[in-house]
């Protein structure tokens, strides 16, 4: 899968599971899989702006948190 559309994916699964038991744990290994896929290191600026698209999907529609919270949450397993 290529980058944009792995992107695409994950921005979907967020609009289509955010109800679902589970969905932060599912999200993060979706995301890590995506840094992995696609070589992106935490802290750099492909990486920057990448997030910033997941934080703005589920900024609004699921998220009650802050962004250093979500941001740490999120990368658990890449540092």
């Amino acid at each position: 899968m290529n980058r944009e559309d792995e992107m695409q994916f994950i921005l979907n699964f967020v609009k289509d599971h955010s109800q679902d038991q589970g969905f932060e744990e599912q999200l993060r290994c979706l995301w890590t899989a995506y840094c992995f896929h696609h070589d992106l290191e935490v802290d750099t600026s492909e990486y920057d702006k990448d997030f910033s698209k997941l934080w703005k999907e589920m900024k609004g529609i699921v998220l009650s948190t802050e962004y250093g919270y979500f941001e740490n949450f999120m990368c658990e397993y890449l540092v």
